[in-house]
């Protein structure tokens, strides 16, 4: 037989012929896998471990009052169930359909991973299900579990999947993150509501539901002395988005945390910190063409930029969405944030823009409008300016100061995924300047856990193996998107290699963070758009590179 290769000095390998290959011809009788099937568990210890927990619960629930419950009589459980049982074809409706119970959402969570021959894993990832019951479902759920298994297979199998039950109460929903202070307008703290989604049994949306049980938690923050602002509701995802007033007290906080049909309550976010820039940097030519190579432009939602000032007329337009002053501060983030979307880091001598702008200020709000504890006002222009479809490509720099969650999307991750969808838009949102902190308050910031988008950090270097700075937020992202931030980008480091941008005087100055980087990234997905003569969709612009285009583009001239 002859040996693979014939070069001297390489190893052969003897590959011995196909034998018997011809029995695939016909059926083939595969003996038995061995060992029993998942669960191998009795149902009575199930049962014992269960039971009293759904005692609680239904005791729980039968403690609140009638404001808190509300309109539709329901309540959410929380049911936990086994590490084993993550994949979704171990999802346990039959238990849920004996039980009357509806599914209306789900958490990750971690458990102890049985297993029949080896030692029991713990703190591995679960799954935990949010379901609403009534009196009756959470009677027959606990029936259920006193059947002692005498129940159908499916019913059975299904039980003997879950470690915990509880009904969900303040210590679930009320979330202060680490300590910080809320926002106070007059007096109050400011803090944001999200209502779970009402659904019927086949699990379709209930929308006068909806609207029945934001009216009594309306009522019921009004009665603990509350105020939510109606005007800034968002119905997303079925779940209602509702800024909220309340009273600075603990006690009324729980309290509010208390009705039944409220899945978060978390202080209001505001706009993130801004990174403070570096000295000038002298001797760096602005190189502008003669006329964008495309119609087609770049959206960003920002501080603001004088166009005039800086001689950027036939590149970018300011559309002013509010009605105070400019502010110094954010002035300068808004002119370096469109500078890196035009140019890059102006210190790559020669590169010119290819792509124009549409500058949308946001800030700071119009009159009427509480500071930035109104960020929906914010995200209402985002909306209503994509929902005209004349933008691609839309930067996201300025968003909330709130990390990330493994439960549920932030009203901003949300309306960004959906957007993308309807209007086919690529988002390029930066990944936050906060990863110098300590763990979990170092992840990614809203909406940069969004699925449907590119989500930028920094890398201090220009070439080649890409480094995170340490400022730049890290992942993971959320189920779906675990891998987060999509990438990195040159974002500049003061202590380093500074970002270089134009400044509001028309001067160089030097910059640091993603909110460079993000920018620089949609640059390299518009020159990707203009390169082909067809039309290119957003799911291809996102297939961008760590880096800016290696090329450099003579001036006024297309790029190559």
């Amino acid at each position: 037989m002859e040996a693979s290769g014939g070069n001297e000095g390489r190893r052969s390998l003897e590959r011995p012929p196909l034998s018997n290959g011809e029995a695939y011809a016909h059926d083939i009788d595969f003996p038995p896998g061995g060992g029993a099937s998942e669960p191998w568990w009795s149902f009575n210890s199930t049962a014992e471990q269960v039971l009293p927990q759904i005692e609680t619960a239904r005791a729980a629930a039968a403690g609140l009052t009638p404001e808190q419950i509300g309109s539709s009589g329901r309540v959410v459980i929380e049911a936990k169930a086994m590490p084993n049982f993550l994949a979704a074809s171990h999802y346990p409706g039959d238990l849920f359909g004996a039980a009357g119970l509806i599914p209306v959402g789900s958490r990750t969570s971690t458990g102890i991973r049985r297993q029949r021959k080896a030692a029991d894993q713990e703190n591995q990832p679960a799954k935990t299900y949010l379901l609403s019951a009534d009196a009756d479902s959470l009677a027959r759920l606990e029936d259920i579990y006193r059947s002692g298994g005498d129940l159908d297979d499916s019913i059975r199998e299904d039980a003997l999947k879950f470690t915990g039950f509880a009904l969900e109460g303040p210590d679930q929903v009320l979330k202060m993150g680490e300590g910080a202070v809320p926002a106070i307008v007059d007096s109050h703290f400011a803090f944001e509501a999200v209502l779970h989604p009402q659904l019927i049994e086949n699990g379709e949306v209930d929308p006068l539901a909806g609207e029945r049980v934001r009216a009594d938690f309306v009522s019921y923050i009004e009665g603990l002395g509350g105020i939510v602002n109606i005007d800034f509701a968002h119905l997303e995802a079925d779940m209602w988005y509702l800024p909220v007033l309340l009273p600075r007290d603990p006690a009324v906080l729980r309290r509010a945390a208390a009705f039944s049909q409220l899945r978060v309550l978390r202080p209001t976010p505001q706009f993130r910190d801004l990174r403070p820039s570096g000295e000038g940097l002298p001797d760096i030519n602005v190189i502008v063409a003669k006329t964008p190579l495309t119609t087609r432009r770049i959206a960003i939602f920002d501080g603001g930029i004088n166009v005039d000032a800086l001689g950027l007329s036939g590149w970018v337009t300011e559309h002013d969405l509010t009605n105070r002053p400019r502010l110094q501060t954010h002035h300068e983030h808004g002119a370096t944030v469109t500078s890196a979307a035009l140019f890059g880091s102006l210190d790559d001598q020669g590169k010119a823009p290819h792509t124009a702008i549409d500058h949308y200020r946001i800030w700071p709000m119009p009159s009427g409008v509480e500071s930035d504890i109104e960020l929906p006002w914010v995200l209402d222009r985002i909306e209503e300016i994509v929902a005209r479809g004349e933008h691609k490509i839309v930067v996201i720099t300025l968003a909330p100061a709130l990390n990330a969650e493994d439960s549920d999307p932030h009203l901003w991750t949300a309306s960004l995924d959906r957007l993308a969808l309807e209007h086919d838009v690529l988002f390029v949102v930066a990944a936050g300047n906060v990863g110098d902190l300590e763990p979990d308050l170092n992840r990614i910031l809203v909406p940069a856990d969004l699925i449907n988008g590119l989500s930028v950090g920094s890398c201090s270097e220009k070439d080649g193996l890409a480094k995170r700075d340490g400022y730049s937020c890290v992942g993971p992202g959320r189920p779906g998107a675990m891998t987060a931030p999509t990438g990195v980008q040159f974002g500049g480091n003061l202590d380093a290699t500074p970002f270089a941008a134009l400044f509001p005087d028309g001067t160089v100055g030097a910059c640091e963070g993603t909110s460079y980087a993000a920018p620089v990234v949609a640059r390299a997905c518009a020159e990707l758009d203009v390169v082909p003569k067809h039309v290119v969709h957003p799911d291809l612009l996102g297939g961008w590179r760590c880096r800016s285009p290696s090329n450099k583009e003579e001036p006024d001239e297309a790029p190559r």
